[in-house]
């Protein structure tokens, strides 16, 4: 009996249940009231039993619960992972919200529906997601998945229907880069400037490489938005054998415009053109910053290419000689400040403009301080219109409607028009600008080379020594005095001081002092020419000279300077056939004449050398005019309205513009649209333009 109480002791230990603890003593108080031992110890094998069938169904109990757990802690972690749209409360409104915004055509929003379209898509096709135990009924479950699956078929079809066309605009409104987004913005403007000036400077690009060597020039000036532009002019033979100048771009130098900032922007911008072999010729004005042969722009592009002569602007050149020889004489200084006046004169009231209008007289031009063929342009106009101008005072002075300024202005402007010296000044320097206005008209031209141009300053200095004579001095003061009166008739007291000897003799003496410091300042100003004696061996002037004596001189500074372009034993043979053999020579006019002739005869293959000689004098550039000419170009790009044009815009628009003709020739070829649209489709879009 007691060590059946031990027992039960034990299986209260184990069992922590309330059913078994119920049941054990129960049992305990059965085997007490009983009196048969035997009836009892049956009772408790009875009981083991029951109790260890209990304890294994309270275990499997226990690990299905355990699995239950895990599976429901499972789906928790994957729906933590990828939440279910399908799940959430506002699924129909985020479906409602991709309709509209594909309704809208809102093309920057492609990107959020796709990411909404697939995550859709993804949990439709997951089985792990229908099987989940939801709250909804599998039936409900089904029949929404339908749905959504259908919504989703509609949309994807809207989408495909909607890239394929074209995005509506809204009523009254344009379709430009104001009213778009900055996607937009960009497709429109690299389709309408940066792809097909891209293409164009490509064929440029091409264009150069093909050619044997090229020059520059460069100049800088200041936009409207005050940043500094620096424009390059690239100048060439084509393959055609004509000589080329292309426009290559502006680029920004506000950063700086020393040598050495200047020097930097070229030579990374300039970098794809191998001008450091092919460079053989650098044109400037005459700034300091560009022209200084120790620290100047010609100076570290010479160390780095050695080839690249410097020439200074021949138009630059002449335009200094003109603006020296006016201002080393006090009467020069004068005259041109009177003259200066009349243009501002007329240029102040409508009403003055009428009176010389009425004259017969054109308006007057106004004239610059640095560029003095516009001077030359109110001396001839003031020269050919004196008695209009005289007619045009007078008319003014006796009109009894105008102010006392305009009377007073009038009567001085009139009694200058009366003064011998104003006149004798006048027709003195209305001689020298009728030449010299053609010479600057000629250098400036794009075609010239820098031999023609050699020729035509040699020509003007001949023309300035031949008026420095007695005869032309008589012709000048006969013509003043008798437009005025003879000084030389005057009375003694009405002289000036300066007038008190002999009056015609002091004007002799000005007139010769003016054509002398002319002559003095040409050869000054153009010593360089010297070192460019190269140019004499294709002169077609020299030719008869040149067959009987070679020119050594020459011949070796060719090969001084670019030596590494040619073979000189069949450059020299070449030179000396062509001296020998007249129908060689074609037309001894201008080099571009030249070229196209030998060209044309198939020279060029020919006698390779010679033909290079002639593409080398051709290349190099006798003035800057050309990159000049790109100045006004800026003026009507960058205007007021337009001042915040990036830099990348407005070089392609400038050579879209300034190389038009390249451009409508370009047009004509087979597959130019073709590259254009190749190259608009370089570029990476979230939007696909790529037809597949």
């Amino acid at each position: 009996m007691k060590r059946l109480k031990l027992e039960i002791r034990k299986f209260k230990e184990l069992i922590r249940s309330d059913s078994t603890e119920t049941l054990i003593s129960s049992s305990q108080s059965t085997c007490e009231e009983g009196s048969n031992s035997s009836s009892c110890q049956e009772e408790q094998k009875h009981y083991e039993r029951n109790l260890l069938l209990r304890e294994r169904e309270k275990s499997q109990e226990f690990e299905s619960k355990k699995q239950k757990v895990d599976y429901d802690e499972q789906i928790a972690q994957s729906q933590r992972r990828s939440p279910s749209l399908l799940d959430d409360p506002r699924k129909d409104e985020l479906l409602q919200e991709v309709l509209q915004l594909l309704n809208h055509h809102n093309e920057s929003k492609f990107a959020e529906i796709d990411e909404v379209l697939v995550r859709l898509n993804t949990e439709l096709s997951n089985d792990r997601i229908v099987q989940a135990e939801i709250k909804q009924s599998e039936e409900e479950r089904k029949g929404e998945i339908e749905g959504i699956k259908m919504t989703l078929a509609v949309i994807l079809q809207k989408i495909d229907g909607l890239k394929s066309q074209p995005p509506p605009t809204p009523e009254g409104q344009r379709w430009d880069s104001r009213t778009n987004d900055d996607e937009n913005k960009d497709v429109q403007a690299q389709s309408s400037s940066d792809v097909p000036s891209a293409t164009v400077s490509n064929e440029i690009k091409d264009e150069i490489k093909a050619a044997p060597f090229f020059a520059w020039q460069v100049d800088e000036t200041t936009d409207i938005a005050c940043h500094a532009q620096l424009p390059v002019i690239i100048r060439y033979v084509d393959s055609a054998g004509k000589i080329q100048e292309r426009f290559i771009g502006f680029f920004d130098v506000s950063g700086g415009r020393d040598a050495q900032s200047v020097f930097g922007v070229l030579n990374e911008n300039m970098q794809g053109y191998n001008f450091r072999e092919k460079l053989v010729a650098q044109t400037y004005d005459g700034a300091a910053v560009m022209a200084s042969a120790l620290n100047g722009l010609q100076a570290k592009v010479k160390a780095i290419a050695p080839s690249a002569m410097f020439v200074h602007c021949y138009a630059h050149r002449l335009n200094l000689v003109l603006s020296q020889g006016a201002k080393c004489f006090f009467e020069c200084r004068i005259f041109f400040a009177s003259l200066s006046g009349f243009a501002t004169f007329f240029s102040k009231s409508t009403k003055r403009s009428s009176f010389l209008e009425s004259a017969g007289c054109s308006r007057l031009p106004r004239n610059a301080p640095t560029r003095w063929n516009f001077t030359s342009r109110i001396v001839s106009t003031v020269a050919n219109n004196y008695d209009a101008l005289l007619q045009t005072f007078e008319n003014i002075i006796a009109d009894k409607t105008m102010d006392d300024d305009t009377l007073d202005c009038a009567k001085g402007f009139l009694m200058k028009l009366e003064d011998f010296e104003f006149v004798f000044m006048l027709y003195t320097f209305e001689q020298i600008f009728s030449e010299t206005d053609v010479v600057y008209d000629i250098v400036q031209q794009r075609a010239m080379d820098v031999l023609y141009c050699k020729k035509i300053i040699e020509s003007l200095l001949a023309y300035v020594k031949e008026k420095r004579s007695e005869g032309s001095f008589q012709t000048v003061y006969a013509k003043a005095a008798h437009l005025t009166s003879d000084p030389q008739t005057e009375r003694l007291r009405k002289r000036r001081l300066s007038q008190l000897h002999d009056p015609k003799e002091r004007y002799r003496n000005l007139y010769m002092a003016i054509l002398d410091n002319l002559s003095e300042q040409i050869p000054r100003r153009f010593a360089n020419l010297e070192s460019m004696r190269f140019l004499e061996l294709v002169n077609p002037g020299k030719f008869d000279e040149m067959r009987q004596i070679f020119p050594e001189e020459a011949f070796q500074s060719v090969l001084k300077t670019y030596g590494q372009f040619f073979d000189s034993g069949r450059l020299r043979s070449e030179l000396q056939v062509l001296y020998s053999n007249q129908d060689l020579q074609g037309n001894r006019g201008k080099l571009c004449d030249f070229l196209l002739f030998m060209k044309d005869m198939e020279l060029d293959s020919t006698m390779p050398q010679l033909y290079k000689l002639l593409s080398l004098v051709g290349t190099i550039g006798a003035t800057s005019a050309g990159v000049e000419r790109s100045f006004s170009c800026l003026k009507r790009l960058k205007s007021y309205t337009r001042n915040t044009m990036g830099q990348g815009r407005l070089s392609s628009l400038a050579l879209l513009a300034i190389e038009r003709t390249l451009v409508k020739s370009l047009e004509k070829t087979p597959g130019w649209y073709d590259r254009v649209t190749d190259h608009f489709l370089l570029k990476e879009r979230r939007v696909e333009f790529t037809f597949k």
